[in-house]
């Protein structure tokens, strides 16, 4: 028999779970990791949190929904194993940086539409843009004076196509170029 195998290996192993995601440098390693925990349904499975509300918005809570999907992870918080956000998003900066392929981590995002519908809007580019998308609600996000991370962008363009929704993205100076635009037909 497989050492790997054996249920109490498997067992010692999801009890220290945590310590494997920290050691993760690839996305296999954190499927590893989760499917171990899927395998015992009856212990639940908390996530750790992520301090940047556009990159939990549009990264960590779809992933969050991957994994319970994918691997059937028990939703808890008394007695739950953590899973920490750190490794998971060390994998998403390096796509965000450009370091990394895009599609390893596309592939573990599921967004959702949200329940509570939102107003079309014109908006900062930001975590609340990102929402208002996924409740799919037509947006305009304006983007900062120093930019945005292009790979952010390309995903929240991919997901309001994907969604249904519409999300355009202009700097101020182009909003206003539109905003004379329409001003000078009427």
């Amino acid at each position: 028999m497989n050492l790997r195998r054996h249920p109490r290996v498997r067992a010692l192993a999801r009890r220290h779970v945590g310590y494997l995601l920290r050691r993760a440098k690839r996305w296999t390693n954190v499927d590893s990791a989760l499917r171990l925990l899927g395998e015992d349904r009856t212990t639940p499975v908390a996530f750790g949190r992520c301090d940047d509300p556009l990159v939990d918005a549009l990264y960590w809570q779809p992933f969050i929904h991957w994994a319970r999907e994918h691997f059937g992870l028990a939703k808890g918080a008394d007695g739950a194993v953590t899973v920490p956000a750190e490794p998971i998003l060390a994998l998403v900066e390096e796509y965000r940086t450009a370091d990394a392929p895009p599609r390893p981590l596309l592939k573990r995002l599921r967004h959702q539409l949200a329940e509570t519908p939102r107003e079309a809007a014109i908006l900062p580019w930001s975590a609340d843009a990102v929402r208002n998308v996924l409740a799919g609600a037509p947006t305009v996000a304006l983007l900062p004076d120093e930019g945005a991370q292009e790979a952010d962008l390309d995903l929240a363009l991919r997901v309001a196509t994907e969604l249904g929704g519409s999300l355009t993205v202009l700097s101020n100076k182009h909003l206003t170029r539109l905003l004379q635009a329409i001003g000078n037909r009427r």
